[in-house]
């Protein structure tokens, strides 16, 4: 009993003599504080049953409303919208699944100081947006996320729900069962092994670690009288002090037993500042990576401007003198005006490589299965250029392949993809595969297309005649040119055609009403709405990238398309119309020289 008291006289004791420290205006300054927080609550509760009050009110005065008339525009267009997002999204997440996936590794959690973690948080999110807007995207998951970064993460809207082609774990990599230990690789700048090739099996590891040097020994000369001298040391400790978790990611690697990479940085260029990036550079680095195909364009894109990167001379020599000869085979003449079917054709060629040039050019031509794009198939061979040819038709395509090699037996350079531009993963397939086979493409040739008339509607199922015929021809070309942007803007030596018809032309439609009377072309309405988008679609890629863009607008051709389509007209006199060959013939030495519409 007695003991029992003299705790609680102790205890009363301790809690008297922390009360008497305090002092008078300390305990007040608490009151008012107090006080604030507590009117602060109080204002806040007051506002959410205003806000709930005039909510119900509205609620209320709406119901008596009568329901607003159904647009039937505005729900096809609302229709429209959502497939269409539905398809970005779908065509994201299959890319997403397609590409290697980067694991960024959260589990230095308990090392890392609040500011750290805060800046974390920051280059998180700045890996997740770089990824949602690339053409080429890679997985991404978070391993490890926990404490205060989750929480960060957590006040993000839509996370992780909503973060597309992102998953997250609060297991550590090397405990989930999902992950293969034979397909890690870790990513440090400590390793020894250099990171050649990126492989769609492999999972990459970057480090979640943000380590900012540490100048804590300066603070005891934290005077006001000393501050000048206090920034120039403390600079130089910054400049002169190690990282305190230097080695951390390459040690854990290697008693974790999984293989490590370090980029190849000291292969093409130098930097005058630690090789050591940050998460979100590293994570840009692989995106350029992965979308390019060669790590030069990786560095330069990826890496900051502060590190002060220098490429090195033997490659600043080669592309220059690539990027030179290029050039030289293209003039600055003007553009000529768009011949007619009438014109006669002439036996003018592309101009053929010299027999002292040591690299062949390539030639890329999308929908060249058939028609133009077959002619255009012909001369390129003929002019000993390599050719690729990109159509949905397996089957045209290896009758091109019949006809081309009795046409052309001593050039081989000929190769064929199938592939829907119609489809962006198709165009995708298409952009890896002229990646892999590593050509330097000059020129692009698009003449992919459909006509059909505003009757017909044999071929269309689901949708309009107007919507195919905008699928057909603009959504082909919008397609690709999405998917290979990289190389019309890396390359400005590139030429491309693109080929449209005299319909897309402003006053193609008054034109042939004078000619032919009123109503002539009302049924081709869909085609010349179509025609006049791919018209306007490439004059302003015209101005958008540094290649050459070239838009081509035939008038009729004897195209096999043609000849079905039109035998139903009168009047029209075949003999007269250009075959495929002559079109292509009369117009492509003034399209290989001009640099603006044809």
């Amino acid at each position: 009993m007695s003991t029992l008291t003299s705790t609680a006289a102790v205890s009363t004791a301790t809690a008297a003599s922390t009360t008497a420290i305090i002092s008078k205006n300390a305990r007040k300054r608490q009151l008012k504080d107090q006080r604030y927080h507590e009117n602060k609550r109080r204002k806040k509760e007051a506002q959410k049953l205003k806000k709930a009050a005039a909510r119900k009110i509205r609620e209320a005065a709406q119901a008596l409303l009568p329901p607003p008339p159904v647009n039937p525009q505005s729900v096809e267009i609302a229709a429209r919208r959502a497939r269409d997002k539905l398809a970005r999204k779908t065509t994201y997440l299959d890319a997403v699944a397609a590409a290697p996936r980067i694991i960024i590794d959260l589990d230095f959690e308990e090392k890392l100081t609040d500011k750290e973690k805060k800046s974390m948080a920051q280059q998180l999110m700045y890996c997740y947006g770089m990824n949602k807007r690339a053409t080429h995207p890679l997985g991404l998951h978070f391993a490890g996320l926990r404490g205060s970064t989750e929480t960060r993460l957590s006040n993000i809207s839509g996370f992780s729900e909503g973060w597309l082609g992102v998953t997250t774990s609060a297991t550590p990599y090397e405990l989930d069962p999902t992950f293969d230990p034979s397909s890690l690789v870790y990513l440090t700048a400590d390793a020894d092994h250099v990171l050649d090739e990126l492989d769609a099996n492999k999972n990459y590891i970057i480090g979640g670690i943000v380590d900012r040097k540490r100048t804590n020994i300066l603070c005891c000369f934290w005077w006001w009288w000393w501050w000048y001298l206090v920034l120039i040391v403390r600079r130089l400790v910054f400049i002169f002090a190690d990282n305190r978790l230097k080695n951390i990611t390459y040690h854990k690697a290697l008693g974790q037993k999984i293989q490590t990479a370090r980029f190849p940085v000291q292969k093409y260029c130098t930097l005058t500042t630690s090789k050591v990036f940050a998460i979100n550079h590293v994570f840009e680095i692989m995106l350029q990576r992965h979308r390019s195909g060669n790590w030069i364009d990786a560095f330069l894109k990826g890496i900051p401007s502060r590190k002060d990167i220098q490429l090195k001379q033997e490659f600043i020599s080669s592309s220059s003198s690539s990027s030179s000869s290029s050039s030289s085979s293209s003039s600055s003449s003007s553009a000529p005006s768009a011949p007619s079917a009438s014109t006669a054709p002439s036996t003018s060629t592309v101009p053929s490589t010299s027999s002292a040039s040591l690299v062949q050019p390539t030639a890329l031509l999308i929908g060249g299965s058939s028609g133009i794009g077959k002619a255009f198939c012909d001369s390129l061979l003929a002019s000993q250029y390599k050719v690729i040819v990109a159509s949905r038709s397996s089957d045209k395509l290896q009758q091109l392949c019949t006809d081309m090699k009795a046409l052309h037996p001593t050039n081989s350079h000929l190769s064929v993809h199938v592939c829907d531009c119609t489809s962006k993963d198709s165009c995708n397939e298409l952009y890896q595969y002229i990646v892999k086979r590593k050509d330097n493409i000059n020129l692009i040739v698009h003449t992919a297309g459909d006509f059909k008339w505003d009757t017909d509607t044999s071929s269309t199922t689901s949708s309009s005649v107007h919507d195919y015929l905008m699928m057909s021809n603009m959504t082909t070309k919008t397609n690709f040119f999405d998917v290979f942007q990289p190389l019309l803007v890396n390359n400005a030596a590139m030429k491309t055609i693109v080929v449209g018809s005299q319909a897309g032309s402003p006053t193609f439609k008054q034109d042939m009403e004078q000619r032919e009377g009123k109503g002539a072309v009302d049924n081709e309405l869909g085609y010349i709405r179509a025609m006049q988008s791919v018209r306007n679609w490439t004059l302003a890629l015209q101005t958008k990238v540094p290649s050459k863009v070239v838009l081509l607008e035939p008038s009729l051709v004897k195209t096999e398309m043609a000849k079905r389509e039109f035998s139903i007209l009168s009047g029209i006199d075949w003999s007269k119309v250009p075959s495929p060959k002559e079109y292509v013939q009369s117009v492509i030495s003034n399209v290989m020289e001009t640099d603006g519409e044809d």
